[in-house]
């Protein structure tokens, strides 16, 4: 099966015009949350490279490793969007503050938990992405699995394998299955950003209505 990128890359580059969009937008003026999207576009543009690069050369147990980092962008950069104040969050955020010491509207902390509840109530399937891609990131049995290979000459019908690559039995189709999740998470970032895009545009919007 051939690997096709095509969708994955188009994402990634809408991506880099939201955020150019969201620059531009209320006249060029910046805000906190303007730093944060553009460390958004560009943490997201540094692991769709790197993310193609490992399943090319059949490194899906790493592949999966950095996944689970674009979805770790995803939710913490849609972190805002719970938070009393966006600005306020993305000030903490900037000086240095963990996600995790901060708290929603609802007073509750924003833990990987809880942001994996707040975007799972529209998008289910981020609670088992989540909890899949975990394992590639700590070391776990999905580490542990990855050394077996079938070998038909053997009477046990098991070896083990020492490589940096894919153990014999990975297919492409879990490759497939790996590029279209990379491709629905760097969506959401690219729906977030344009999110932030349209807001600074109808506060320009508003306050030229006002004057």
């Amino acid at each position: 099966m051939t690997l096709n990128f095509t969708e994955l890359e188009a994402a990634e580059q809408r991506v880099r015009d939201a955020v150019m969009r969201s620059a531009q937008a209320s006249d060029g003026a910046l805000y906190p949350l303007d730093l944060l999207t553009w460390a958004v576009g560009n943490r997201t543009a540094s692991l769709v490279r790197g993310f193609r690069v490992l399943i090319e050369s059949r490194n899906l147990a790493i592949a999966g490793a950095t996944l689970r980092m674009q979805l770790d962008t995803y939710l913490r950069f849609m972190a805002a969007w719970y938070a009393p104040d966006p600005h306020e969050f993305a000030h903490a955020v900037l000086r240095g503050t963990r996600v995790s010491r901060l708290k929603d509207r609802e007073g509750k902390k924003l833990t990987d938990n809880r942001l994996v509840e707040i975007a799972s109530a529209e998008n289910p399937w981020i609670a088992s992405v989540y909890d899949l891609t975990s394992g590639f990131v700590h070391f776990s049995r999905s580490h542990v699995i990855s050394v077996g290979r079938e070998i038909k000459d053997n009477a046990s019908g098991l070896g083990l394998e020492l490589s940096g690559e894919d153990p014999t039995n990975a297919t492409d189709e879990s490759r497939r299955e790996a590029i279209t999740c990379m491709t629905h998470i760097v969506r959401l970032v690219e729906r977030q950003v344009l999110s932030w895009a349209a807001t600074k545009a109808r506060a320009t919007t508003d306050e030229a209505a006002t004057t």
